[in-house]
């Protein structure tokens, strides 16, 4: 369980990612909250197949 260890990798690997999907948010930090959830959820999926 090293979920803080991906979210650090997460944000250094996806630096310039997480800059394009936050700058166009209109300062929505709910729309942001729920893109990242579904990001994490989605990467998580992806490496546990």
């Amino acid at each position: 369980m090293s979920l803080p260890q991906t979210v650090i990798a997460l944000t250094q690997s996806l630096g310039s990612f997480w800059a394009i999907a936050v700058i166009p948010a209109r300062s929505n930090k709910h729309e942001v909250i729920i893109f990242f959830i579904y990001f994490l959820t989605f990467f998580k999926n992806g490496k546990n197949r």
